[in-house]
């Protein structure tokens, strides 16, 4: 059972980066959508394209999986952590080595980290590792959105910010 959650957890974390990518064309007012959605190009709101739907599957998942597994909200965190990571990790050097940006490689870099990511949280349920407990993970959870949020606002002008359509940076009022 947990290898098929793990499966159309991957399926559904990509399927709702997808729609949620196209959010910030829509002529919308909705601050809240803003905070779950990208508001631009940049890499951080793709980070939040994945961040989004995986932080949803993992309360799904605590919900599913918590009488078994011991470590589904710490599982997830890494998970999730994972793909954060290797989203930037991948992108940049692929971009810098091609010297421009194709679009099918940086959604292949989009699905291949959630997968890599889920990889990691099936290996972690299984195991039962635990390294800081579902109490400190949920609160990091909780961090890391908020952190998404206000970063969606009043973003740092550095590149991982910059929307490179745009040049802008952040939620941009219209």
């Amino acid at each position: 059972m947990l290898l098929w959650i793990i499966i159309a957890n991957i399926f559904l974390a990509n399927l709702f980066g997808v729609i949620f990518h196209y959010t910030h064309k829509r002529k919308t007012r909705s601050l809240l959508l803003h905070v779950f959605s990208s508001v631009n190009e940049s890499t951080w709101e793709h980070l939040k394209l994945a961040f989004t739907p995986m932080l949803f599957l993992t309360f799904l998942n605590y919900f599913l999986l918590r009488n078994t597994y011991p470590n589904v909200i710490e599982s997830n965190l890494y998970g999730l952590l994972m793909v954060i990571l290797l989203i930037p990790l991948l992108y940049y050097p692929i971009r810098f080595f091609l010297k421009r940006e194709v679009v099918f490689v940086s959604i292949g870099i989009f699905i291949l980290s959630v997968i890599l990511g889920y990889i990691g949280v099936y290996n972690m349920l299984l195991k039962e590792i635990s390294l800081i407990g579902e109490t400190i993970s949920f609160t990091l959870l909780v961090l890391i959105f908020f952190l998404f949020g206000i970063f969606t606002f009043f973003p740092p002008k550095i590149f991982l910010f910059k929307d490179p359509v745009s040049g802008k940076y952040g939620h941009i009022r219209g």
